[in-house]
C-alpha cells in the first residue's frame, strides 16, 4: 500500500496568535503536513496544532534565524514557509535568494516594500 505524500508547510511564530490561526486554517486542508516552530520550544499552541514542532533561534539575529530555517527546509523536504509575525517576513524577504534555493516556497513581498511599510509604520509610532 502506498502511502500519501503531503506537502509540507512550515508556520513560524506557531505558538503566537497569527501562527496559532494560520497553522488552524491549513490543517483544514488535506494532504498537507503542519510543522509549527516557534523561538519559545514550551510555547502551549506549538504542541495543540501542528502536526510536529520543532525550535528555532530568535529572528532578532537574524543571520541564525536564516541559516536554521534553511537547514529545516532541507531536512524536513519544506514546500512552503508561512512566516508568522511581521519581524520574520522581513527576515525571509531581506533573505529571499537563499531561502529560494534551500528548496520552500513563500509569498512574501520584497524588502524594500517591507521596509518602508512595517519599518516605516513603526519609525511613525
Amino acid at each position: 500500500m502506498q502511502s500519501q505524500i503531503k506537502t509540507r508547510i512550515l508556520v513560524t511564530s506557531a505558538g503566537a496568535p497569527p501562527g496559532t490561526n494560520m497553522i488552524r486554517a491549513l490543517k483544514k486542508i488535506p494532504g498537507v503536513e503542519i510543522i509549527g516552530a516557534d523561538a519559545d520550544p514550551c510555547a502551549a499552541a506549538l504542541y495543540l496544532y501542528p502536526d510536529r514542532a520543532v525550535s528555532l533561534p530568535l529572528v532578532s539575529d537574524e543571520g541564525e534565524y536564516v541559516e536554521a530555517l534553511k537547514a529545516l527546509i532541507r531536512k524536513e523536504s519544506i514546500a512552503i514557509l508561512v512566516p508568522g509575525l511581521e519581524p520574520e517576513v522581513l527576515a525571509v524577504a531581506r533573505r529571499r535568494e537563499a531561502l529560494l534555493s534551500a528548496g520552500a516556497r513563500f509569498l512574501v513581498p520584497a524588502a524594500a516594500t517591507l521596509e518602508k511599510t512595517i519599518l516605516g509604520r513603526a519609525r511613525r509610532h
